[in-house]
């Protein structure tokens, strides 16, 4: 049996790190936690995530710098990020804009829906790390 995949939740915002939470680890997921991006950073160095669910806007280091350099890494380029933000109407820039400038995998924009956010992440954490097709598995012995 494989261990629990692990879900790095960078947010500045105690609530939503809270409520995401206790919809996911019901659901057998090992939650991290860090309010700021540097502290991201250092999660993703040392706990090593699955996937990590940024969010833009933080002090220290923005979610956009924290994705744009651990996609530009190569130890770290392949971990999926979804970054929650709600920058967009701030700034009047698209989320293709946004999604480009950080290399983030997926772009949600806040307010979201939770539980549609859970299914996304249970939906790229299957497909991210779907195991390899060896040609035997469709037979049983």
């Amino acid at each position: 049996m494989s261990s629990p995949k692990r879900v790095l939740i960078v947010d500045d915002d105690e609530n939503l790190r809270s409520i995401l939470e206790a919809l996911l680890e019901p659901r057998g997921y090992e939650i991290i936690h860090a309010a700021d991006g540097e502290e991201g950073l250092q999660q993703v160095k040392t706990a090593h995530p699955d996937i990590i669910i940024l969010d833009g806007m933080m002090p220290k280091k923005s979610g956009f710098q924290l994705a744009y350099e651990l996609k530009n890494h190569v130890t770290y380029e392949s971990i999926p990020i979804i970054m929650l933000t709600g920058i967009e109407r701030v700034s009047g820039k698209t989320q293709e804009y946004w999604k480009e400038k950080s290399r983030a995998d997926l772009y949600v924009s806040k307010p979201f829906n939770y539980v549609k956010l859970v299914k996304t992440i249970e939906k790229i954490l299957k497909e991210h790390y779907r195991e390899p097709f060896d040609g035997l598995a469709r037979y049983r012995v």
